[in-house]
């Protein structure tokens, strides 16, 4: 019969435990408040998580970057990010006073710097209406 393959295999050959994604939402990190949604999504690509930053508000500090949305999260500051949990921790020590995200997608950085992000969250949170500037549950 040649080659066929398993009508019950995506394309890429790999088993998938669930078809449905699973969304966390986390509002802001910490005290940043300059991400109105960071988004994680449990997908089957070899079984790994994967977060998804969805939106940057526009503010001073993040001139350049508000137009930017979907970015797939791959480290913080050098660290490895699989959940949000990862995400949480890894932005409470800044390097040399800046969050660095590395994407998968252009831009392949963002460097936000914490002193000017902190100086602005609680302003942010008034504009937006931001209760938390983080929600991990």
């Amino acid at each position: 019969m040649g080659n066929t393959r398993s009508s019950s295999l995506p394309p890429n050959g790999l088993e998938q435990k669930s078809t449905n994604p699973v969304a966390l939402p986390l509002v802001g990190i910490d005290a940043t408040g300059i991400c109105r949604q960071i988004v994680a999504v449990t997908v089957a690509r070899k079984l790994r998580r994967i977060v998804i930053l969805s939106q940057i508000l526009p503010a001073n500090s993040t001139i350049g970057y508000d137009e930017l949305a979907y970015l797939t999260v791959t480290k913080v500051n050098g660290k490895e990010i699989k959940s949000l949990d990862d995400l949480a921790e890894v932005v409470k020590y800044p390097i040399d006073g800046f969050i660095k995200i590395k994407n998968e997608e252009d831009p392949k950085q963002i460097e936000l710097d914490t002193a000017q992000v902190a100086a602005k969250a609680l302003a942010l949170q008034e504009n937006y209406g931001i209760s938390s500037l983080q929600r991990l549950q």
